[in-house]
């Protein structure tokens, strides 16, 4: 794992007051697990990231039970795809020890190769678990 990334950047955000209950959007997000991706779009300051953390730390273990739950928040300085994938692979990586292993070796190397091989063997890994991921990129807008 890299040590010049910034640990903080895969905490999920906790909630330091009493939240408003949102039983619908809690649902709706519950279905998202089921699909490939789900999109969570407001205007900034409508609450996305609280709703998200909140509705992390609120899963049950069962609703979970073959999910990985990597959260990235993203800012400005991410626009590098190098920079991205690595935080995203490291995400992953964390949530299961050797799901990226092998992609961030090589976005390591000292001659980094193409960034289509690095994705396609994370796939490939991807491919071979039973396993699924829940991954959320915060602030996604951010990264052009």
């Amino acid at each position: 794992m890299q040590t010049h990334l910034l640990a903080t950047k895969f905490f999920v955000p906790a909630s330091w007051r009493a939240l408003i209950p949102r039983p619908h959007l809690d649902s709706l997000l519950h279905k998202g697990i089921q699909r490939r991706l789900t999109l969570v779009s407001a205007p900034a300051g409508f609450g996305k990231t609280t709703l998200l953390a909140n509705w992390v730390h609120s899963l049950q273990t069962g609703t979970l039970e073959n999910h990985g739950v990597a959260w990235v928040s993203l800012d400005e300085a991410d626009k590098s795809a190098v920079r991205f994938w690595t935080y995203v692979l490291t995400a992953l990586e964390k949530s299961e020890q050797g799901a990226a292993t092998a992609a961030l070796h090589m976005l390591q190397a000292q001659h980094t190769p193409p960034l289509e091989g690095v994705l396609t063997t994370f796939i490939n890994v991807l491919s071979q678990t039973p396993n699924s991921y829940l991954l959320i990129l915060d602030d996604f807008y951010l990264v052009e």
